[in-house]
């Protein structure tokens, strides 16, 4: 987790005060995954997202599904490696987008909501992206047809932080927070940030509904703890990742619950001991 700077929150919204994110290292090969259990509006949703940069100059990748699972039919939205943005569906013959932006202040905090919206008459309406509650605009622009279906909010797996057909591939580093996924809807920025008084973009709550597929992650810690903390897992002996602590420990001991003994005790400068 990071600590993000005071007043990240919106304040008109005391409430609603931003203060951690995500840790993602592309070293370490993170992500997020789901698979839907069933498909539900691949025509038209909303995509919000604060994202901080830890690295530029290499591709990475936000938030994309799998679509067909054959590497070719696929969605994918993220970095480029000459650090603008991009957007496509099934190797851009559903529509492709890259920004005349690009993003190589790893100090900032940028606020990205993609919005796709094929239903529309207009083919420049169908789909558009903000940046810190500003329409971006692009080097060049493949709008999708009307109606065609892309490939979020099906049952392909969906990942964000990774290329999702390939696994560990292009992995994003950096910080990202106040993830909405917002299915079925085609929003404004307005509905996620809003200028203060002194000119500077913030997020704030949403309070409108997800969808079927849609999805809320504050990045928050599940438990606080200062000093210890226990939490349950099912494993099996293979390599686990245990989440819920609260902080990142220092000192690990593990004991089975199927026996009296099998006690493991790790620290981070001998390993396992």
């Amino acid at each position: 987790m990071s600590l993000l700077p005071v007043g990240f929150g919106s304040a008109a919204d005391d409430a609603h005060e931003i203060t951690d994110s995500l840790r993602m290292r592309s070293s370490a090969s993170a992500y997020l995954s789901r698979t839907p259990a069933s498909a539900s509006n691949q025509t038209t949703w909303t995509f919000s997202v604060w994202v901080k940069r830890g690295a530029l100059g290499t591709q990475q990748n936000l938030f994309n599904p799998a679509r067909g699972g054959d590497g070719s039919n696929e969605s994918q939205m993220g970095f480029r490696s000459d650090d603008t943005l991009w957007i496509y569906d099934s190797g851009g013959t559903r529509g492709i987008f890259y920004t005349n932006q690009v993003f190589r202040d790893p100090s900032a905090w940028y606020h990205l909501v993609f919005v796709l919206d094929t239903t529309q008459a207009t083919s420049t309406n169908r789909f558009k992206l903000y940046v810190n509650g500003e329409q971006a605009t692009f080097s060049s622009a493949t709008y999708p047809s009307q109606n065609i279906a892309w490939g979020w909010n099906s049952t392909q797996e969906h990942k964000i932080g990774v290329y999702a057909y390939s696994g560990s591939f292009y992995d994003f580093d950096g910080y990202l927070t106040e993830i909405n996924h917002v299915d079925g809807q085609a929003l404004d920025p307005t509905d996620f940030g809003e200028y203060d008084a002194n000119g500077t973009w913030k997020a704030k709550k949403y309070t409108g509904t997800y969808g079927t597929n849609g999805f809320y992650l504050p990045m928050k810690p599940t438990t606080q703890a200062e000093l210890q903390n226990t939490v349950l897992y099912t494993g099996n002996g293979g390599s686990q990742s245990i989440d819920g602590y609260g902080f990142t420990p220092d000192f690990v001991w593990i004991k089975e619950r199927s026996s009296s003994s099998g006690h493991s005790l790790f620290d981070t400068l001998r390993g396992a001991g």
